[in-house]
């Protein structure tokens, strides 16, 4: 297997598994990691605007299927009354 340059890793992970997860890394000698002070200013992000904009998109598509799920039915309540009707 060759070996390549790599230029950068990024990984994600909860910050409780941060050491778990480095010392793991370290011990597969899969990669070569270094620890820098801008690693440790990047392990924490404030989501909370982006939970409240998916937290708006999930309202308006369960009000667009409420809809939808309420027209379906009303269309099939027509049919059904022209049916017996007939």
């Amino acid at each position: 297997m060759a070996i390549v340059t790599m230029k950068k890793l990024t990984l994600i992970s909860v910050l409780s598994d941060k050491e778990s997860i480095f010392d793991s890394l370290v011990k597969s000698a899969c990669v070569e990691l270094k620890r820098s002070a801008d690693i440790d200013a990047c392990t924490s992000s404030d989501v909370s605007a982006q939970r409240e904009r998916l937290a708006e998109k999930i309202a308006r598509t369960e009000e667009a299927i409420i809809t939808t799920i309420f027209c379906i039915s009303e269309v099939t309540r027509r049919v059904s009354i022209r049916i017996w009707t007939l």
